[in-house]
């Protein structure tokens, strides 16, 4: 009992332990996420990628304001657009001549007002008399850039991971509306035009329809149906009605400027809307869908085009009366409001509207990140809700003892997807929403953890309750005992959250040890291949395997027990399971599942102590040294060390070795970088993952958040503004355009 006293007396451990886990999935769902999308079979929509990012910022900020430390995102997800796909005998990979970017998203009015107010401020700084937006749906498809070589098409890129895509070129003669030869062009070298692919909400049905008369699993949405389609070599499948809607010509400043193209009949300054309608003019995607597009001014142009055929112009100011930052917002929003409860009459998905400044040489000039131009945002619509009755709560058991409600709810289709199951987080989250057995609740699809309950109907309970309820309210009954080993359940305080949490405590539970499998075998930790959720499951059940030091006493006999083992299937795993045994030091570390101990925290712990020995014979004071390792940390290091030692042991006794740490790369440097923009080394290109390795090679840190710790921000070429903005507000040297050779 002592060492539940222990744990139970730790104010905060366990709410960084819950942080820390779901980080974990969120990281690795959106790495899987951005793979799949890459491939051209997304797993997640927009809203819900979008969500899950949400959620791990948030994380990450609540661990820094907590715990007081510079905790990052450094070793978690690196989020780029797309997936940096293997080159495949189908599909070459083409670099794209400038990045193929995204756009930043805003999801509150707080958050749309600081974008038109940064805008507006550094637009009125250069003294541009004239402040234009744009408005533009934001079309859920699949996106995709054309390459016009002497006005005739010669490549059609995927998106790929901004940098590079797949020339699917063989596949686009089956898209509507893209031609193959632009006469306005033909005098150009290189001539790209970029935009989306979709397929209107009448063609998806009918794909749908025919895959389910084939026996095929229907598209969840259409946006996975137009991926899917686009890379497939299936000309059957290709003969889907897709259409194209380009909406960004790269360098189209530049071309207007030089004369190359006329974009806007003469005029000198140059506008999105010309581009739109220059696209448009020349057969470059669907009339109807490329048009749609609103300009908002917050002064008066007295010689921009309108076509009001093509244009829904709408002036907000005049010569004597300028509108300001507070009334552009308020129109800005109720013309979003309007297109949200238009959008379920479109012919096709949109998820949200892009706001963009209009005039180009002005968005230019604003510049960008790494990622996004800093001259447009995409509001994202708001959830999507649907009713789906409770029928009843599973409790289930994480691989750190909490056990969470999950809500067992009839098939409810909302976002795009029909969902059975959502989690309730805790017990404190279920009196909050007041929901009872038999509820129709509520389901949302938001920028949180996606899917959500909300609610619940109290006209239905009404109505209901005397049938439904009879002599009973239907509580949702919370467990006294671990509902997979029957351990007493011990409530926790969560600090942070402000809530309690139930937790098992019983290190031998089964669902503990199968979740505890899982993070092991993963591939940020010993990297078994093949030792998967459904593989740790059936070794944990056949009692095959108690604890980690088990999995390297597997025979081919135990193996050709479980369900789905063959020979060479069971040899594979074998073969996984034996060139794990030698592994880097932090990777060990981490895969050993200590609460509090993620990769960073693995990663210090192994340069500082260079050895298992030496980790095993620390104690709080020596934990406490290091660097970005507090109380709270170091406590928990400590408690799973004098607990669980043996486990260590046992790995070893089985033939696991680690490769010790030599050089301190991280610890007794005093440098923290931040690297923004792009750099060269050696006068070649280097990614910034390549350039932070270098830098941590030579004894230096590299987080991603400019702090009052940092030594000095590296700019490179088109450097993000924000991170030069808080150098010079917290006065961190600024190093341009950093070189080595």
């Amino acid at each position: 009992m002592g060492y539940v006293k222990s744990l139970d007396n730790q104010s905060g451990f366990y709410d960084k332990v819950k942080m820390i886990e779901e980080s974990i999935f969120l990281n690795k769902i959106l790495r899987e996420a951005i793979e799949a999308y890459g491939k051209g079979e997304p797993i997640l929509e927009d809203s819900i990628f979008d969500s899950y990012w949400q959620r791990l910022c948030s994380n990450v900020i609540i661990l820094n304001k907590y715990f007081d430390s510079d905790t990052t995102i450094d070793d978690l997800v690196v989020l780029s657009v797309g997936y940096k796909s293997k080159k495949t005998e189908h599909f070459a990979t083409v670099k794209h001549s400038n990045q193929m970017g995204s756009l930043d998203n805003c999801f509150t009015m707080g958050e749309f007002e600081s974008f038109v107010a940064k805008t507006t401020q550094v637009i009125n700084g250069k003294a541009y008399k004239v402040i234009n937006f744009i408005t533009e749906y934001k079309y859920d498809g699949f996106g995709l850039s054309l390459i016009y070589e002497k006005g005739y098409l010669t490549k059609a890129l995927t998106r790929g991971d901004g940098y590079s895509g797949e020339n699917i070129i063989a596949n686009i003669r089956h898209v509507r509306n893209i031609p193959f030869f632009i006469k306005a062009v033909k005098h150009l070298d290189i001539f790209e035009v970029r935009g989306e692919t979709i397929l209107t909400s009448e063609a998806f049905t009918a794909i749908n329809d025919e895959r389910s008369k084939d026996g095929d699993k229907p598209y969840v949405n259409a946006r996975n149906a137009v991926a899917g389609i686009m890379r497939s070599l299936d000309d059957r499948v290709l003969a889907a009605p897709i259409d194209f809607v380009g909406y960004e010509i790269p360098n189209a400043e530049y071309l207007h400027r030089s004369n190359l193209v006329d974009f806007s009949n003469g005029n000198k300054t140059l506008y999105q809307s010309d581009i739109l309608k220059w696209i448009n003019s020349r057969g470059i995607g669907y009339h109807k869908f490329a048009t749609n597009y609103i300009t908002w001014n917050i002064s008066p142009v007295p010689n921009l085009p309108i076509d009001d055929k093509l244009i829904n112009y709408y002036s907000c100011g005049s010569n004597e009366n300028v509108i300001d930052d507070k009334t552009l917002v308020l129109t800005l929003t109720n013309h979003i409001a309007q297109m949200t409860m238009e959008r379920e009459d479109l012919p096709f998905e949109i998820d949200g509207i892009v706001v963009k400044v209009n005039n180009l040489a002005i968005a230019e000039s604003l510049g960008r990140t790494s990622r996004t131009p800093l001259s447009a945002i995409a509001w994202k619509f708001p959830p999507k809700q649907a009713l789906g009755q409770l029928l009843s709560t599973a409790w289930q058991v994480g691989r750190t003892g909490i056990v969470t409600p999950v809500a067992e709810i009839t098939p409810t289709y909302v976002g795009g997807v029909t969902v059975t199951r959502v989690t309730l987080h805790n017990p404190a989250e279920i009196d909050r929403l007041g929901i009872r057995l038999n509820d129709m609740v509520i389901v949302e699809r938001r920028g949180d953890v996606i899917p959500k309950i909300t609610g619940y109907s109290k006209e239905w309970r009404d109505k209901t309750a005397t049938t439904v309820y009879k002599n009973t309210d239907n509580r949702i009954t919370v467990p006294d005992v671990c509902p997979c080993c029957g351990t007493k359940l011990i409530l926790t305080e969560d600090i942070v959250k402000d809530t309690k949490e139930l937790r098992c405590i019983n290190s031998k539970c089964k669902d503990q040890l199968i979740g505890s499998i899982i993070h092991f075998a993963s591939r940020e930790a010993m990297d078994i291949d093949g030792l998967g959720d459904s593989v740790a499951y059936d070794l944990v059940d056949k009692n095959l395997v108690k604890e980690f030091s088990d999995i390297y006493k597997l025979t081919k006999a135990d193996l050709l027990l479980l369900e789905g083992f063959a020979d060479k299937s069971a040899n594979n795993l074998l073969d996984a399971i034996a060139n794990s045994k030698t592994v880097d030091l932090e990777k060990f570390i981490y895969a050993l599942g200590i609460p509090d101990v993620g990769r960073g925290t693995a990663k210090r712990l192994a340069n500082h102590y260079k050895n298992v020995g030496a980790l095993i014979g620390s104690d709080l004071d020596s934990l406490l040294l290091i660097k970005d390792i507090g109380p709270i940390t170091a406590t928990s290091i400590e408690t799973w060390l004098d607990y669980n030692y043996r486990i260590v042991s046992n790995l070893f006794a089985c033939g696991v070795k680690t490769n010790d740490v030599v050089n301190d790369t991280i610890e007794n440097t005093g440098k923290t970088f931040v690297l923004t923009g792009s750099f060269l080394v050696g006068g070649k290109p280097i990614s910034r993952d390549e350039l932070k390795a270098k830098l941590e090679s030579a004894g230096h840190k590299v987080t991603n958040k400019v702090t009052n710790k940092t030594t000095a921000l590296l700019a490179g070429d088109n450097p993000g503004n924000s991170k030069l903005e808080d150098a010079r507000r917290l006065n961190v040297d600024i190093i341009w355009h950093y070189l080595d050779s």
